[in-house]
């Protein structure tokens, strides 16, 4: 399963159908549309996402549907692996914040003592340089946790149920030089203490699973007097002393223990299995591949015990078996030659519970529906966004998109503390500035990355959805607002200053052009904006807010942005819709000009002003004086810079009539 990739600009990125298969709505990471579904099983190619949040003030945090990976059951527990993140989780699962479904973990409920447990699990690149052959889920002796390697096969076989007539099959894939192991509980509701039920006699087939053959009539003969098989009373409980009658049922939850196998002290015990010299009824003409025996319930016994009352107010549901296969007698000591180098670096969920009953055959609960998780931090990084703090910068969970943007440069190695900041691919100066200016409008990131990206196109494709330019500047990158602040990092809306004055005397001849923005495109709308509301309480889906000049009509076009992957609160989506219904009013057209080589620094977002002679064969000679905002800064060869520059008008004042209005204009905001 590959991990999540920003891959640089300019490499291949990966094949198309991958792409395509990481970024269908059924392979996405966080939930969408209907809740109660079944669990989503990894397949081939299925990518680690990175999850990058951090709760703050109420405001954040992600939930995750997160694949399977790896189940099993043992100690009659069921165990689940999920990977959640590239990089190490911050938070650690807490079974209150887990929903399996639309049920929370914490509190499933049955008659009978239920037990979850939640844990991480996560070996870093560095053990698996040393010692490739690590266990991805360390502590695997404890009970319910899960073995590492492929050759060990655990298990549930239908409950063989305590209902008339009703058919059954156990299933045993035991062969000659594997191990095996057992268990059985009794699966019930209420007090079954008294309870047995006869199962089998003219009800029991015996299949080859490698033939299909029945061998029923072949087993009553060899094994069963008269060639008639006996019946056989389940759920049955012995007294230990002399003469071992039979006192009544077991009551509900109660283990039979399997065989055991001698450990390396030479003691009974679970972690060991008992050795497949033979085939199991090899002598009536069952195979290799083992057998299945289909039985079925005769009759029931609510009073086995006529010492005691009848068990008229519980239900007995059946008897149910654990199986262990492996190919080693200790199943925990996997050969030294596997290779698990593949989860390096990678937090998995491990999910271990009794709760689950239903298991048809196989280690996944039929039961077991989608799991979602939620999570108020998210992986480690450096919080560059924090400043430096006694030299060098911190580390943690962040919800700063800036943080975010060069934890992605630092996995694909171009980014590192130890270097200076020079050979930093991004400028770091006002990186604590540009995080202040976030914060200020609660723009954070909340999200979860789920599929390959190249790297650049992502963070400028994102960017101004925190009202932020990504630019390159001088050999870096460069974060700047797409609205001038002022020095507390807020959107200035006091008399603006341009950058630089361009006039005749600077354009050069024959390079100004003017191109009007079309009026469908200006006309008024309606930005529906989707994010999520994003809290511990519930499953967080998509929600919409749509925002509107308040003179707008309810009819009017509406234009759809969606934002759901990574913002959590109203306010950052009307934030940026506020921007783009602004813009789209009063940025009127974009210019084009050259002039001399640009020796001023200018750049991307910086506030220019632009003065040019109008003359006409009619007399109407006046200078027109408008101001723009530089979008793009080219330097040619042959010594000129050709900027482009979008309309930014200043009003009488020389107050932004954009940035005015985002910050005092009057909208109207409803759900959608």
């Amino acid at each position: 399963m590959p991990k999540f990739s920003p891959y640089q600009k300019g490499k291949r990125p990966p094949a198309v159908g991958a792409l395509e298969f990481n970024s269908s709505p059924g392979n996405k990471k966080q939930p969408y549309g209907n809740a109660d579904k079944e669990q989503k099983i990894a397949s081939a190619g299925d990518v680690i996402p990175l999850v990058f949040c951090k709760r703050a003030s109420s405001i954040g945090g992600v939930w995750i549907q997160p694949s399977l990976i790896k189940a099993g059951v043992r100690d009659l527990n069921s165990s689940q692996a999920f990977p959640i993140c590239q990089g190490t989780m911050v938070s650690t699962p807490s079974t209150n914040r887990i929903f399996i479904g639309l049920k929370c973990l914490a509190f499933l409920a049955s008659d009978q003592a239920v037990t979850v447990s939640a844990d991480h699990r996560f070996v870093s690149a560095a053990t698996y340089a040393s010692a490739s052959n690590s266990c991805p889920f360390p502590d695997d002796g404890a009970t319910g946790m899960l073995y590492c390697g492929v050759e060990n096969f655990t298990y549930f076989d239908p409950v063989q149920k305590a209902s008339v007539n009703q058919r059954s099959n156990r299933r045993d894939f035991r062969k000659v030089g594997d191990f095996y192991n057992y268990k059985e509980i009794t699966r019930a509701v209420g007090d079954c203490d008294n309870t047995t039920y006869i199962n089998g006699g003219s009800l029991t087939k015996l299949f080859d699973n490698e033939t299909g053959n029945d061998l029923t009539a072949a087993y009553a003969a060899a094994f069963f007097t008269g060639g008639v098989i006996t019946e056989d009373e389940r759920n049955r409980r012995f007294n230990p002393n002399p003469p071992f009658q039979v006192l009544g049922g077991l009551t509900n939850g109660t283990i039979a223990e399997g065989i055991y196998a001698l450990d390396n002290d030479g003691n009974l015990d679970r972690d060991y299995l008992v050795e497949v010299t033979s085939v199991p009824f090899s002598s009536v003409g069952a195979q290799g591949e083992g057998y299945t025996f289909q039985t079925g319930c005769e009759s029931i016994n609510l009073q086995r015990n006529t010492s005691f009352d009848a068990d008229e107010s519980g239900q007995l549901i059946g008897i149910q078996t654990q199986y262990f296969f492996s190919t080693r007698r200790d199943p925990s000591a996997y050969p030294s030659t596997d290779d698990f180098s593949s989860f390096a670096d990678i937090t998995l969920l491990q999910i271990t519970s009794n709760a689950f009953q239903d298991f048809p055959g196989g280690a996944v609960p039929a039961d077991l529906r989608q799991v979602y998780v939620y999570y108020d931090e998210g992986v480690l990084v450096t919080k560059y966004s924090a400043g430096l703090s006694g030299g060098s910068y911190t580390t943690g969970s962040s919800n700063q998109f800036v943080d975010l943007a060069l934890h992605l440069f630092s996995m694909i190695k171009r980014s590192s503390d130890s270097i200076a900041e020079l050979a930093q691919p991004v400028k770091l100066s006002n990186i604590q500035a540009i995080g202040t200016f976030c914060s200020t409008y609660n723009m954070f990131f909340n999200g979860v990355l789920d599929q390959p990206y190249n790297l650049i196109e992502y963070i400028s494709e994102i960017s101004p959805f925190f009202l932020l330019a990504f630019l390159s500047n001088g050999g870096r990158y460069e974060f700047s607002p797409l609205l001038p602040v002022n020095g507390s990092n807020a959107v200035d809306v006091t008399a603006l200053t341009p950058s630089a004055t361009f006039d005749e005397t600077d354009i050069l001849a024959g390079t100004y052009t003017k191109n009007y923005t079309p009026a469908e495109e200006r006309r008024d709308l309606i930005i529906n904006v989707t994010y999520r509301n994003v809290t511990p309480k519930f499953i967080a889906s998509p929600v919409g807010v749509m925002v509107r000049f308040s003179g707008t009509a309810d009819d009017a076009p509406v234009v759809n942005f969606d934002m759901s992957e990574f913002c959590a609160t109203k306010s950052h989506a009307t934030r940026f819709a506020k921007y783009e219904l602004a813009r789209r009013k009063h940025s009127t057209h974009t210019i084009q000009f050259e002039t001399a080589l640009d020796t001023n620094g200018l750049k991307a977002t910086d506030i220019i002003k632009v003065q040019r002679q109008r003359t006409n064969n009619i007399g109407d000679d006046r200078t027109e004086t408008d101001h723009y905002q530089i979008t793009l800064v080219s330097h040619s060869t042959d010594g000129t810079t050709l900027f482009e520059a979008m309309h930014f008008p200043l009003n009488a004042s020389s107050i932004a009539t954009i940035s005015n209005e985002v910050i005092n204009g009057t909208f109207k905001q409803t759900a959608s």
